[in-house]
């Protein structure tokens, strides 16, 4: 049997593996919860043996660097509730939803709409209250930049909405 230990500083980080039985001639594995990614930890393996005389003991400690597959940031775009029939110069809430903190730039046609440049998240979610003053069909994206350099930027799929004249004045 084995124990798999990861020290960061002198004190264990995550979850090892405790009490790990070993076949004869056979590889296990050990999976660690709970690291950080690209922070160097140092892995102690334990083992012990019982019945027979193989004796007990740790092995020589060993560094090794703890990475993702790779960091990856997502972002989802919600307009207006889902409706993509809007009306030209009515409000219409855009709102991305990302994985990571950062922030959010919200694009018409590939250029970035007035007033929604680099809008922070808050519970990961950033917002923008836009009044569209163009009418008929045109695409709504949004590219999301991370706060953490762990992570790259990412922009959603453009969504087809359709910006209709208003038919009356209110």
């Amino acid at each position: 049997n084995f124990d798999a230990v990861a020290t960061w500083n002198g004190v264990q980080a995550g979850a090892g593996c405790q009490d790990v039985s070993a076949a004869s001639g056979g590889f296990l594995s050990c999976e660690f919860t709970g690291l950080t990614a690209n922070s160097a930890y140092v892995i102690s393996i334990t083992k012990s043996i019982t019945g027979g005389n193989y004796g007990n003991g740790t092995s020589d400690p060993f560094t090794l660097t703890v990475s993702t597959e790779p960091n990856v940031a997502t972002i989802t775009l919600t307009i207006n509730g889902g409706n993509t029939t809007l009306q030209r110069v009515s409000a219409v809430n855009l709102v991305a939803t990302t994985n990571v903190a950062g922030v959010v730039t919200f694009r018409l046609n590939g250029r970035v709409i007035k007033n929604c440049k680099s809008k922070s998240t808050s519970s990961l979610t950033a917002t923008c209250s836009w009044l569209p003053s163009v009418h008929g069909p045109a695409s709504i994206s949004a590219l999301f930049n991370p706060t953490s350099n762990l992570y790259t930027n990412v922009t959603t799929n453009p969504t087809a909405i359709l910006v209709a004249r208003r038919t009356s004045r209110s």
